[in-house]
């Protein structure tokens, strides 16, 4: 069967915990370097000094750049092979018990090079994304995107000029460069079109979509061969209002069918907007009339999410409060961010009140998570750590098939 939306959650994970690492680094080693040049007063070395920091530290990020897009390419490759495997011998399990044709992913061209073309786009995608990195400036009111090397520039001019006009203290100086850093955070800016978003949200969307649209082109052949016109979508608690509407419902994939409803018209797919588009975690798999059992009924569906639920005063659907979730999670990754910055920064007094702040941030967290009955996702809060439970489940597949 296609990967469940559970599955498809988890897949980016490791990969956002990498770039958010390279991010930590590169603001960590910025903020460090601007409190050093900063709180030089020879007047005479100080363009020298500045131009061997940023020199130095440009190269370091160079290299960073390098190792972490390296890592993520050795992720996709076994990533994506392990989920193509995985989810077409589920099918064949399906295919198996109807007396239907089962697929070979090791076999079969057309599947491999599905495979192969998507880890070949995303790794396309992740290049690009490393090659287009910037940070946001405010500039007369409005929000200004800069290459890194520009914006370290600007940043560490900007903190000279104020320290040595007296316009404000060093420590102040250094705080609003390292402020601004943070709150800037990593962007990946596609700079003739405009389209800008942070790193973490740029590679998630990427991996999610890439591992999503190639087993759903995978099922698609699946479909093909064993001459199977009817599919059922997946469904998860905390889903979008609009596609909560088709969620773990049966489609005819065609469109011809008189008693189900067609599956493109319906859901979207094919579109950013619909099943299998922009973060989406819904996919959909083969289903055989007679033979197939759906996953949930309509009574099933209607009760999916859990009743409304009030948290200070405020009424949370069940999707609006898995959103305010993932809202506290990025607060309380940027306080983190923040702290790394500051104890680069040698700024103790600023790293002393964030650390009152993180404390508070996630009681909070903590509280709402409670209120909601919702799942805390600390694995969201932490250092990146490869998950290989794809690649466990596809060894399992592997050995299931060959009995």
């Amino acid at each position: 069967m296609a990967l469940t939306p559970e599955e498809l959650k988890e897949i980016p994970e490791s990969f956002v915990k990498l770039f958010q690492e390279l991010e930590e680094f590169i603001i960590k080693d910025m903020s460090r370097r601007i409190a050093k040049v900063g709180g030089l007063s020879e007047s005479a070395r100080l363009q020298v000094i500045k131009a061997q920091e940023i020199g130095i530290s440009l190269d370091v990020i160079k290299k960073k750049l390098k190792e972490t897009l390296d890592l993520s390419e050795e992720w996709l490759n076994e990533i994506f092979n392990n989920a193509g495997i995985y989810s077409i011998a589920k099918e064949n399990e399906l295919y198996k018990s109807a007396g239907l044709k089962e697929l070979d992913v090791l076999e079969n061209i057309t599947l491999t090079k599905i495979i192969e073309a998507t880890i070949k786009q995303t790794k396309g995608e992740f290049y690009n994304l490393t090659r287009s990195l910037g940070f946001a400036q405010k500039v007369n009111g409005k929000i200004v995107y800069k290459p890194i090397a520009q914006y370290y520039h600007d940043a560490m001019d900007l903190a000279l000029m104020q320290i040595k006009t007296g316009v404000i203290d060093y420590n102040t100086a250094i705080k609003q460069a390292v402020d601004r850093l943070c709150e800037s955070g990593i962007r990946n800016v596609d700079f003739e079109s405009g389209v800008v978003n942070r790193v973490d949200t740029a590679v998630r969307r990427a991996v999610l979509t890439g591992a999503n649209q190639m087993t759903q082109r995978m099922t698609e052949k699946g479909m093909e061969e064993a001459g199977c016109d009817f599919v059922e979508t997946t469904a998860h608690i905390g889903a979008r209002p609009g596609h909560a509407l088709w969620q773990g419902k049966v489609f005819c994939y065609s469109g011809k069918s008189k008693e189900y409803p067609p599956f493109r018209e319906s859901t979207g797919y094919g579109t950013g907007a619909g099943l299998g588009g922009w973060n989406c975690r819904h996919s959909f798999y083969p289903f055989i009339p007679g033979i197939s059992v759906r996953a949930y009924s309509e009574k099933m569906l209607e009760n999916i999410d859990p009743p409304p639920f009030t948290f200070n005063d405020k009424e949370y659907t069940y999707y609006e409060a898995s959103q305010h979730q993932r809202y506290i999670e990025r607060k309380i990754r940027s306080t983190k961010e923040r702290l790394v910055a500051y104890d680069a920064a040698g700024l103790e007094k600023e790293f002393k009140n964030e650390s009152i702040k993180l404390k508070q941030q996630e009681k909070y967290y903590k509280e709402f998570s409670i209120a909601a009955n919702i799942p805390m996702e600390k694995d969201r809060l932490q250092k990146r750590k490869f998950s290989r439970s794809i690649a466990q489940k596809a060894v399992w597949a592997n050995k299931k098939a060959n009995k």
